[in-house]
């Protein structure tokens, strides 16, 4: 059987991340903005993946490159900061492929199946099927609206949420101790995770804490109660599939935790900054089961979904809630907007929350300090701890319609709020957002 491949890769891309603006290739059949939850398959289809389906789809080697994440300085005036990440590269995944779809091609030669047969005309269609996700996947555009929204690719706005996400960190850190420590326990979800640059980062801060000191470990136990969940969430399964999971995988081996598996397989090394910016690892049976076994001891739980935004099961509350790049496309923000608010517990608008911390300590009547065992604050704070979530998105996507303006314009209309937490003004600007429901 003949097999044709649409393959030209983006040495852009490759190098680092992908162009600033999504070179978009409308596809036949498929709405002309059609939104990451209507992409790919019909709307209201979702599936959920257990750890050990994803992990039955990684190759026997993974290549990868090194990911230098610039940081915001840890003072005004500070020197610069940067995190390496490790990823997949892209060329590696597209490889992976065209293997399977040539494999594929390969059952479909089989003659032993007589042709006409419902067991033929199923293996067929399910084959066509495959194909045509594979080589859409392995496009070399960045988006096939209705089919495939880019996710094979790192985007510059999932850094923005790193960089956020570690001023987070360490506006909590003075006030809390241990940095990251408050991660423990946690519930994160990643909507449009792609890549998932900024939940491999929580991933590999997490396998990187150490044991908590005395006077904090009844405070760590409690956390490590509940375990500490990562939900991913991309539209294509291919993306979790290819890259997702391959870069929670790497952020694993390139931290403390795995350094017991890489003593006894011969790859030791003390540190990420001693390892090269590119290599490549073999993704033995001995390497899955520690990356498991650290899974548990650390009390780590991932999940992953693909499909529709609007079909996705979230049986709780986040307490962090992640999303870059997603607002592109007019037509996605309502679904967007309101899976967010699903997945948020309520969180009071900035400038009432600061009200509320002020008045906690100091009235705004008579002066009096609330210290006093006499004195009672007037507001309280939801006794639930709010959500923090995140979004991070170009000013505006040129040429495609979406943008800060009207996501925010979506919010206001279902009754949210928003705050510019981050701003980068070079080349398109780009902004995070703080985002949330009173």
């Amino acid at each position: 059987m003949s097999f044709s491949f649409a393959f030209a890769l983006d040495e852009q891309g490759e190098a680092g991340l992908a162009p600033e603006e999504p070179a978009v290739q409308p596809v036949a059949g498929a709405t002309a903005c059609a939104s990451p939850s209507t992409s790919g398959a019909a709307a209201g289809t979702g599936r959920s993946w257990t750890l050990d389906e994803l992990m039955d789809t990684l190759p026997s080697r993974i290549s990868y490159s090194a990911l230098s994440v610039p940081l915001d300085a840890a003072a005004p005036g500070g020197s610069p900061r940067a995190v390496p990440i490790f990823r997949r590269d892209l060329f590696d995944a597209r490889f992976q492929v065209l293997t399977s779809s040539t494999e594929h091609d390969d059952d479909d030669d089989d003659d032993d199946v007589e042709e006409g047969t419902p067991r033929r005309q199923g293996a067929a269609a399910a084959a066509a099927a495959a194909q045509e996700e594979q080589t859409h996947v392995g496009a070399a555009s960045d988006l096939l609206p209705g089919v495939y929204e880019g996710g094979l690719k790192t985007w510059e706005c999932s850094l923005d949420l790193v960089a956020a996400l570690d001023s987070l960190d360490r506006a909590r850190t003075e006030a809390a101790g241990e940095a990251w420590s408050w991660l423990r326990g946690c519930r994160v979800l990643e909507l449009g995770c792609g890549t998932a640059v900024p939940s491999a980062f929580l991933l590999q801060r997490l396998f990187s804490l150490s044991d908590a000191p005395p006077q904090q470990q009844h405070e760590a136990r409690q956390a490590e109660a509940k375990a500490t969940l990562l939900h991913l969430c991309d539209f294509n399964a291919q993306v979790l599939q290819l890259v997702t999971l391959p870069n929670l995988l790497l952020a694993w081996y390139f931290s403390p935790a795995s350094l017991s598996y890489r003593q006894t397989s011969g790859s030791a090394f003390e540190s990420a900054d001693l390892v090269a910016s590119s290599g490549d690892i073999a993704v033995s049976g001995a390497l899955r089961a520690a990356f498991v076994a650290s899974l548990a001891q650390q009390h780590i739980e991932l999940r992953f979904d693909s499909g529709d935004w609007s079909a996705l099961r979230l049986e709780q509350r986040y307490d962090v809630v992640l999303s870059s790049e997603t607002i592109y496309a007019p037509r996605s923000l309502a679904t967007l907007c309101e899976t967010l608010q699903r997945a948020c517990r309520a969180t009071p608008a900035p400038q009432e929350a600061r009200l509320c911390e002020r008045l906690r300590h100091t009235s705004l009547a008579t002066g009096e300090a609330f210290d006093s065992p006499s004195a009672s604050a007037p507001h309280a704070l939801p006794a639930a701890s709010p959500t923090t979530c995140l979004v991070a998105a170009k000013i505006l996507y040129f040429g495609v319609g979406g943008g800060v303006r009207a996501f925010e314009a979506e919010l206001r209309r279902r009754r949210g709020w928003s705050e510019v937490l981050r701003e980068t003004q070079a080349g398109v600007g780009r902004v995070v957002l703080g985002v949330g429901w009173a």
